[in-house]
């Protein structure tokens, strides 16, 4: 009887503490799975809460990717990219997409062209004299989210 009820309390011991481990790593989990839900709930890669990413680079060299993921998300990486007043700055794009991109800034009249999968180029930027936010897009998917922002300081 005493060996019964020692292998019961081990075995409940046992499976309480599978249940706990396993309910930790559901948690763990549903947690990984809301960060991949909530940046895949913005088709287009534009929601700041999980997609912002910003850059800046010793001189004003930064380096930007375009992408694609299939045909539903478009974005830039980062999307945001800090450069100082009154300077040139060089930004390396690179199409890591399945579909052509271009870097466009319409403000400053720049204009990487069309850059096909997997192509590469850099463009020159000539920052205003003042500080303030300019606006970058891919022409072929601005309306479907493929913008970010210049913040000039």
């Amino acid at each position: 009887m005493r060996r019964t009820t020692i292998a019961l309390l081990v075995a409940a011991a046992v499976i309480i503490g599978a249940c706990s481990s396993s309910d930790d790593d559901s948690a763990e989990n549903d947690s990984a799975d809301e960060t991949t839900t909530s940046s895949e709930s913005s088709p287009y890669g534009t929601d700041s809460d999980t997609s912002t990413s910003q850059a800046s680079g010793p001189g004003g060299d930064v380096t930007v990717e375009a992408t694609n993921d299939g045909s539903s998300s478009f974005a830039f990486d980062p999307d945001v990219i800090e450069l100082t007043a009154a300077t040139e700055a060089s930004v390396e794009v690179t199409n890591t997409g399945s579909v052509p991109h271009t870097f466009t800034v319409e403000e400053l009249d720049v204009d990487s062209g069309t850059l096909d999968p997997g192509a590469s180029t850099t463009v020159s930027i000539e920052t205003p004299d003042e500080a303030g936010d300019l606006e970058f897009i891919c022409r072929f998917h601005q309306d479907r989210g493929m913008v970010g922002t210049i913040a000039v300081g």
